[in-house]
């Protein structure tokens, strides 16, 4: 082999490793654009970040959105609940919120289920109200409500997200205790009471008298006790309150008949006065004691 011939081959060799070389670099910025194109496409694909059910739906096929950033919040798209554990948030008064615990049982009622009642617990207790003075405007201050959450214990109910719904929180009960309506809890002044005793005192009280005789640390709480077609008032000490119901501590004995009904009736009774007693039919009362 000539020496020109030795040479033109070694260019050929140098022109072809040239040409490999520049197709490694084409491999390598088409693998490079391909991976590009890969996360972009990755980007159009939302996974969610729980399981649930599609309970809004922001935004639909063709509409721009954009991504979010530190000082500019992106497209609300789409938001997923996970119905399998429903929450009521509720507001309750700040001189109600104290007396609520964490774990409390609490009776629901939802209005778009009338006719039932849901059970729930209290898992959440705001530490700060929601709306508090200092962002109230004008002069009229407004009530200071917290928010406290129930979560609801499983039901079939078709319950859906911004449902309205109300709630009573037990925070204390009392099983086999005494108790009393509360129509027939009355207060009275002691000293009317003793004049009451000694017959001095012969007209019956009006509601001024009340308004005038104000508020005083006599006044003695009690209801009224049957026995033989006449009332005695009898001081009574109670404790915790239901719906309808007073727990009575001291006072009373089971078997007790006591007066119940509208306040100014149970008002103007007095020592002595003779009363009728109707038998009243209980079967329209679903069970419920009175």
């Amino acid at each position: 082999m000539s020496r020109q011939q030795l040479d033109d081959a070694q260019t050929r060799v140098e022109v072809q490793s040239a040409l490999l070389e520049a197709a490694s670099f084409g491999v390598s910025q088409a693998r490079a654009g391909l991976d590009e194109s890969q996360d972009r496409l990755s980007r159009t694909i939302f996974t969610a970040p729980m399981s649930g059910k599609v309970t809004r739906l922001n935004v639909e096929e063709g509409e721009t959105v954009i991504i979010g950033t530190m000082n500019n919040p992106g497209s609300l798209v789409l938001t997923i609940s996970d119905l399998s554990v429903i929450e009521v948030v509720l507001q309750v008064d700040e001189t109600e919120v104290s007396e609520i615990s964490i774990g409390d049982s609490a009776s629901i009622r939802i209005d778009a289920f009338p006719d039932r009642q849901f059970a729930g617990t209290v898992t959440e207790i705001g530490n700060s109200a929601i709306n508090p003075p200092s962002q109230q405007q004008g002069n009229q201050q407004a009530a200071i409500d917290f928010e406290v959450v129930l979560t609801l214990a499983a039901s079939d109910a078709p319950l859906r997200p911004d449902l309205s719904a109300t709630a009573d929180i037990v925070i204390e009960s009392r099983a086999d205790v005494l108790a009393v309506p509360i129509i027939a809890l009355t207060v009275r002044d002691a000293r009317d009471l003793e004049e009451s005793e000694d017959d001095e005192a012969a007209a019956p009280e009006t509601p001024a008298d009340d308004e005038a005789a104000g508020p005083g640390a006599t006044d003695i709480e009690g209801v009224f006790v049957v026995s033989d077609g006449t009332v005695t008032f009898t001081a009574v000490e109670i404790g915790i309150a239901g719906t309808e119901h007073f727990e009575v501590l001291s006072g009373l004995a089971a078997g007790d008949s006591v007066v119940a009904g509208p306040y100014q009736r149970i008002r103007q009774l007095r020592n002595g006065d003779r009363i009728r007693v109707e038998e009243r039919d209980t079967s329209d009362d679903d069970g419920e004691e009175r």
